[in-house]
């Protein structure tokens, strides 16, 4: 088998998004983000029922990058607000999933704490990491990052993995970054 190289991300839908308008609707659109890979959907105005039906492929082979789906009230003369969202690492994708997720997922909050039910709303997605012979011909990989650059898109993606405190609180009580206690040796 060969190392995956092509993600694919299809957002056909949500529901149960808050409303943020004052007719009780909202202006909606997703931005997608993995690595240096950005796109935004379409804007859905005055509904609660939002429907994509978009694809996007792009070129990643690194593991530890992050997709992140992010569910934006459009301001006509506010800025944009994060309503909710979703993240996975590709690694997790494959570990959980095999590679390949179809389906509704929850959405976090724009804090990024997993809410309860009825919580912030669901995307109905199908994500899918894989190899596909000639892909980097068709879909040419990025170009490098300087230093700087890289640092900046893993502190981010480092944010969105720990975003709240319940997921900070266990990153840090399993040991990260460095616990060695030298007594387990004896």
């Amino acid at each position: 088998a060969r190392w995956p190289n092509r993600l694919l991300v299809r957002v056909a839908r949500a529901r149960g998004l808050p409303a943020s308008d004052l007719g009780g609707t909202s202006d909606v659109k997703l931005v997608l983000t993995c690595r240096h890979h950005r796109h935004t959907t379409a804007v859905h105005y005055n509904t609660l029922a939002h429907l994509w039906d978009e694809t996007v492929e792009w070129h990643v082979t690194d593991p530890s990058a992050v997709l992140h789906l992010g569910a934006f009230d459009v301001g006509m003369v506010s800025k944009d607000r994060l309503l909710a969202q979703w993240h996975t690492t590709l690694k997790s994708l494959v570990l959980r999933h095999g590679g390949e997720l179809e389906g509704w997922v929850a959405l976090r909050d724009k804090r990024g704490v997993k809410q309860s039910h009825p919580g912030v709303g669901e995307l109905q997605l199908h994500v899918r990491w894989s190899y596909e012979e000639g892909f980097a011909a068709r879909c040419p990989p990025p170009p490098r990052l300087s230093a700087m650059e890289q640092m900046e898109m893993d502190s981010q993606e480092t944010a969105w993995r720990i975003a709240d405190f319940q997921n900070a609180k266990r990153f840090l009580d399993q040991g990260f970054p460095y616990e060695f206690d030298p007594r387990a040796l004896e």
